[in-house]
């Protein structure tokens, strides 16, 4: 269904929120847009519908591009793989029909309150039209961007942000509830070098559905620890996890995807090692199960791991000031005789080959 909102038009079976503005002493600030619970079929539709408008030369093109790149959650995709495609194709012909590309010169200044002086210039023309420029905040991250752009054409602007939180009502909460989660660690090994996850998930929105699309299921792991990779393919491989199909490893994170959750609970059993001594570690890590081709059907959590939290650096032999290391990276001497004879046979070897060099 077509809709419009503040001058830009689009297509959705719901309204769907854009960015907020907030004004203070007569300045307009916009704000994060929070998700809602048809943006990818919106983006897709509107995709679409952007293609028929530019090949029959619609009225409303640029009201719907607006719209479009106002959705954006990435420097080049927007919320699914699906979505981009079609919304990718979609403004590449408005970008090919209506000539923007050839009028495209701007001038664009950045400057943020908390670094206030430090400004970045940038260019926008016909020879950098591919060149993406990013423009890091710091070293003080606080307070407002401000954004002055001169000239003509078209660009887009995006802000990515990133912050730690350790309560669960700090998270962003997904549109409407469609999936559960549950995330536990069981440490083992005399410094806990060792990890048993456990995590379940299941699918609860069955208004919609009876069971989700394509689900994904991330855990971010304690900085040190990993899994090898030829254990994961060999869980995946051994069909223990029913609709488990795939299993990834990153440095960070471990990523499972399934081809549908139920109402049922499916769990996730795998052990990560520690391969790096690192202690103190942060106490809180996220975890989170979404639909692949729909995002904004998810469900976030954060899970704790108290005990490495609490680990001293001496406890993972992570200094060579530790004094108990011995302790903790405990190994079996070679007695003295096992060297005696050792060297034994070494030098009677070396005596043969002179022997056999004289000779």
């Amino acid at each position: 269904m077509k809709k419009e909102k503040r001058g830009m038009v689009y297509w959705s079976p719901e309204l769907i929120s854009s960015n907020d503005v907030l004004y203070q002493n007569q300045r307009p600030f916009t704000l994060p847009r929070l998700p809602n619970k048809y943006d990818s079929v919106a983006i897709e539709a509107t995709s679409y519908a952007l293609l028929v408008y530019v090949r029959y030369n619609g009225v409303i093109i640029d009201q719907i591009v607006r719209w479009l790149n106002s959705m954006r959650t990435t420097n080049e995709a927007f919320m699914s793989s699906q979505d981009t495609i079609v919304a990718t194709q979609a403004l590449i012909e408005y970008s090919f029909r209506t000539h923007v590309r050839d009028i495209t010169n701007m001038k664009v200044s950045v400057e943020s309150s908390s670094n206030a002086g430090n400004i970045e210039y940038m260019a926008i023309n016909n020879d950098n039209l591919a060149h993406s420029r990013n423009v890091p905040v710091g070293p003080f991250v606080w307070g407002h961007a401000e954004v002055i752009a001169k000239g003509a054409g078209l660009s887009i602007l995006q802000m990515d942000s990133q912050y730690n939180v350790d309560k669960d009502f700090q998270l962003i909460q997904p549109p409407v509830p469609s999936f559960d989660l549950t995330v536990r660690g069981y440490f083992h090994g005399r410094n806990k070098s060792h990890i048993n996850i456990r995590s379940c998930a299941k699918w609860t929105y069955t208004d919609e559905s009876l069971t989700s699309g394509v689900a994904v299921v991330e855990i971010a792991l304690p900085t040190g620890y990993y899994m090898h990779k030829p254990d994961m393919d060999k869980y995946i491989y051994s069909r223990t996890v029913p609709r488990l199909q795939r299993g990834r490893v990153y440095p960070k994170s471990a990523v499972f995807m399934f081809d549908y959750l139920d109402t049922s609970w499916s769990c996730l059993n795998f052990s990560i090692q520690r391969w790096f001594p690192v202690a103190n570690i942060t106490r809180f890590l996220k975890a989170k199960v979404y639909d692949y081709y729909i995002p904004e059907r998810y469900k976030e959590i954060i899970y704790e791991d108290f005990d490495l939290y609490v680990l001293n650096i001496c406890e993972v032999c992570g200094s060579y000031q530790c004094p108990y290391c011995p302790y903790f990276s405990f190994a079996h001497s070679i007695s003295a005789q096992w060297i005696v004879l050792l060297t034994a046979f070494v030098l009677g070897k070396d005596s043969n080959a002179k022997h056999f060099l004289i000779v």
